[in-house]
């Protein structure tokens, strides 16, 4: 393992598309469009069924689109095909499906925007969030109020405990007398970079509206495992910073004036572009002069 490391960042395979046209080259006109809609419609198609040769054919044809080698194709024994692959990331990474009736229900309930990267809501807005909040009748706090929204759509948010993962950092009154509360995202105690929800309520007590920007809770994480130190990682920032930067040291004025000693370094919880890969890290910053400011991301690992 090298000194420091770059955490890689790795798109997400787009692989919907492609198999949709995929069926709707192979099926044309015939595809029922009305499959596409979320709302029941009625129709009068009936579905005819295919015989055993037809079947065949249609095996040998899905198999020709989808790389697998058919009966009238010499293939390079062990090669992998795109079909085989596909299985293998769908046996991998199964569906959830308690959590697509669970999603499919809450889209019903509520007008949510997506994060298209993890799949997490980011917008909720609608009157069932004010109905939800009426029944506590201002017996709990509007801290209380929102994780226990979280709480009670976990498949939805995907976070396992909200009470555990979520720490206040800010609660306020506007001028209007609507009440705010900021979330951080936390896991086993260690903020996740970036992560945070907040709730908005009226004067009333009733919640109207949650953003957010966060992860699903952190899996296959071991955080007892570290191989650098909080010293280690700011000697490794300033050894870089280093070879193009001269440090200063400050004097008393400065260091006040800047609010700032010396390097500080602080544990975090990084999470990949891909939405979904945690690293264990140490966020650095350091000030070489009253001008600059840097910020360096070392995996702890």
């Amino acid at each position: 393992m090298s000194k420091y490391q770059m955490i890689k960042h790795i798109q997400p395979s787009k692989w919907i598309l492609p198999v949709f046209l995929m069926f709707h080259g192979l099926f044309g006109e015939n595809v029922n469009r009305t499959a596409l809609s979320s709302k029941p419609v009625k129709s009068s198609r009936t579905i005819q069924k295919l015989t055993i040769s037809e079947l065949q054919v249609l095996g040998e044809r899905l198999k020709e689109v989808m790389g697998e080698p058919s009966q009238n194709q010499q293939f390079q024994k062990g090669s992998n095909s795109s079909l085989s692959q596909s299985l293998s990331g769908l046996r991998d990474s199964p569906i959830n499906l308690t959590r697509q009736i669970k999603k499919t229900e809450f889209k019903s309930k509520f007008n949510v925007s997506w994060n298209k990267i993890n799949d997490t809501p980011v917008f909720i807005t609608g009157p069932e969030l004010s109905e939800f909040s009426s029944q506590f009748s201002g017996a709990s706090s509007a801290q209380e109020i929102a994780k226990e929204f979280i709480s009670v759509h976990k498949e939805v948010f995907q976070i396992e405990d909200s009470y555990a993962e979520l720490e206040t950092v800010k609660e306020f009154d506007d001028r209007y007398g609507k009440t705010h509360v900021k979330f951080q995202q936390i896991y086993q105690g260690i903020p996740v970079w970036g992560k945070t929800v907040v709730s908005h309520f009226e004067p009333e007590g009733d919640l109207y509206l949650i953003n957010a920007r966060f992860s699903p809770s952190p899996k296959d994480l071991d955080l007892s495992q570290i191989n650098y130190l909080k010293e280690q990682a700011i000697q490794i920032a300033l050894d870089d910073l280093g070879t193009f930067s001269t440090v200063t040291e400050f004097n008393d004025e400065m260091k006040a004036l800047l609010s700032y000693n010396s390097p500080v370094g602080k544990q975090y919880i990084w999470i990949d572009k891909d939405g979904h890969t945690p690293h264990l890290i140490w966020h650095v910053q350091v000030r070489p002069n009253a001008v600059d400011n840097w910020y360096y991301f070392i995996d702890a690992k």
